[in-house]
């Protein structure tokens, strides 16, 4: 039952990550650029991961129903032992959210950036590019 836990939290992850990342490239016009474009992502997934790491069991417990980041962590809590069912669908709920919204926020920013060229683009500048 764990394995199939981590195949669901897995897939719903790996959809937020992967928009998360296509906004980021989208927004370098260069390799170069790739890692500044890249650190914002970076920081919101290892700042939590190593607090919960880091940190005793009640920040673990709360660090593993933060959308994304829940689904690296709460397949780990189960394996460990028993976690509470609300836990789990907070976990779930929570990164299947965050997916649509960033898969909906990659597909915007992803357009208006698609045929730039030039310097590298900023986030709230591509958000506030005409369509």
């Amino acid at each position: 039952l764990p394995m199939l836990w981590y195949v669901l939290f897995f897939l719903v992850g790996f959809v937020a990550l992967a928009s998360l990342w296509s906004v980021a490239g989208s927004l370098a016009s260069r390799t170069q650029d790739l890692q500044s474009t890249t650190m914002p992502a970076q920081m919101l997934l290892l700042v939590p991961y190593f607090l919960a790491i880091l940190g005793g069991e009640s920040i673990k417990t709360v660090v593993s129903m933060i959308p994304v980041v829940s689904s690296m962590m709460m397949p780990a809590r189960l394996v460990e032992g028993s976690v509470p069912a609300w836990q789990v669908a907070v976990a779930l709920g929570g990164t299947l959210l965050a997916s649509v919204l960033l898969v909906r926020f990659g597909a915007r920013v992803f357009e208006r950036t698609l045929l730039r060229t030039g310097d590298k683009i900023g986030y709230r500048e591509a958000l506030s590019l005409a369509e």
